[in-house]
C-alpha cells in the first residue's frame, strides 16, 4: 500500500465513534425513550415509528455525513480517541 502512495492508519481494536450500528441504537433509544412508553405494545409501536423515521433518505444522509467527518477526524488524529 506504501508503494501505491497509501498512508497507514492504525485504528483500534475497538472504537464506539466509529460503530454505525451502535450510533443508530443510540438514537432510536433517545427517541423511545422521549416517548416513555409504558407497556410492552407501546414500546414496540415507538421502536417501529422511530426506527422508521431514524431511516429516512434525509436523516441516513445527515448521519452518514457526519460519521465521514469522524472518520476524517479519526484520520488525522491518527486513530487517538474522539474527544467531544
Amino acid at each position: 500500500m506504501r508503494e501505491r502512495g497509501l498512508d497507514l492508519v492504525n485504528f483500534p481494536t475497538y472504537s464506539p465513534d466509529l460503530n454505525p450500528i451502535g450510533n443508530f441504537w443510540v438514537s432510536l433509544k433517545r427517541e423511545e425513550r422521549s416517548e416513555n412508553p409504558k407497556i410492552e405494545k407501546r414500546s414496540l409501536a415507538s421502536l417501529k415509528k422511530n426506527w422508521k423515521k431514524i431511516t429516512e433518505a434525509q436523516k441516513l444522509k445527515e448521519f452518514f455525513r457526519n460519521l465521514y467527518s469522524k472518520f476524517q477526524t479519526f484520520i488525522e488524529l491518527k486513530g487517538e480517541p474522539l474527544t467531544y
